[in-house]
């Protein structure tokens, strides 16, 4: 068992900065993409540090000094964490955890091992989370590897088939909202569809009627496609703004009145007026578009 820290033992992040040489701007970025930091809050909303998260940055440093990939490194040191027999409670079943867990069996291309890893993570989750907290970060993580030239194209391919196997399920009950109508695609150019299904999903369950045209729609098909559905919403999603930037020229066809969304890493860029841009957090963005119905 993991002993409980001291209010001794507790630091803020710019102190863990000093101890270990690594900056806070990093710190950050580990913790949020990895987990790989644990703090607890004070009754003020501060966050605090311990001396096992020293520990672990510390030897996250050691790994990246040698050359490994920040992805890789993080992994190794959370395996090694839960190697010493750390308390489960303290965080080997936290989502960061189950992401690093998720990575290594992708690389393995292990498909039981996979899904085993989602299996033991979402079991107590509701879908919602574990599509945010799990699913998603998952194949984010995963394409942060291939761009770190770590994974392969292929690690992302089995990796987002997998992730698909999960979501599927859900979507037979698309047909069966009694709710509006939202009519979701990838436009022209645009192949990575998983994100968009995952939304779905997300508005399925809150009782909206759901079609999803999938990836790398071209312009044309889908404004016959709102022409025919007559759609209340129509979401478009896209991780680079190449695949948006016909929507100015398409958006007179799909209906001045209709309701435009956007999602995705492509929408940061601008979008034209009178088009919304979805929240970075998929399920608060389904949630408020079911809220306003």
């Amino acid at each position: 068992m993991t002993a409980t820290n001291s209010p001794d033992d507790l630091c803020r992040i710019g102190d863990l900065a000093e101890r270990t040489g690594v900056s806070s701007h990093t710190l950050r970025a580990w913790e949020k993409r990895f987990s790989l930091l644990r703090p607890v809050r004070t009754s003020g909303g501060y966050r605090l540090y311990s001396q096992a998260d020293a520990a672990r940055v510390t030897r996250m440093q050691e790994l990246r000094d040698q050359g490994v990939a920040a992805a890789r490194a993080a992994a190794m040191v959370l395996q090694e964490d839960r190697g010493r027999g750390h308390d489960p409670a303290d965080g080997a079943h936290q989502p960061g955890d189950v992401v690093a867990a998720f990575v290594e069996q992708a690389r393995a291309f292990d498909d039981a091992g996979a899904h085993a890893v989602l299996d033991a993570a979402t079991s107590s989750l509701s879908t919602e989370d574990a599509i945010e907290q799990v699913f998603l970060p998952a194949l984010s993580r995963i394409g942060e590897g291939w761009a770190d030239g770590e994974l392969t194209v292929a690690h992302e391919h089995f990796a987002s088939l997998v992730v698909r196997a999960r979501l599927m399920p859900h979507t037979v009950a698309w047909s069966t909202g009694t709710g509006p109508l939202a009519v979701l695609a990838c436009p022209a150019g645009e192949r990575h569809d998983i994100g968009l299904i995952a939304f779905g999903v997300v508005l399925g369950r809150a009782g909206w009627q759901v079609r999803c045209l999938g990836a790398d729609t071209p312009w044309e098909s889908l404004v016959s496609a709102v022409e025919a559905l007559e759609p209340d919403v129509l979401v478009l999603s896209a991780v680079t703004p190449a695949p948006l930037e016909p929507l100015g020229t398409w958006l007179p066809r799909l209906g001045a009145a209709r309701r435009v969304v956007v999602g995705g890493a492509g929408a940061a860029n601008g979008v034209p007026d009178g088009v919304e841009v979805l929240l970075p957090s998929l399920v608060e963005s389904a949630a408020r578009l079911a809220a306003h119905r």
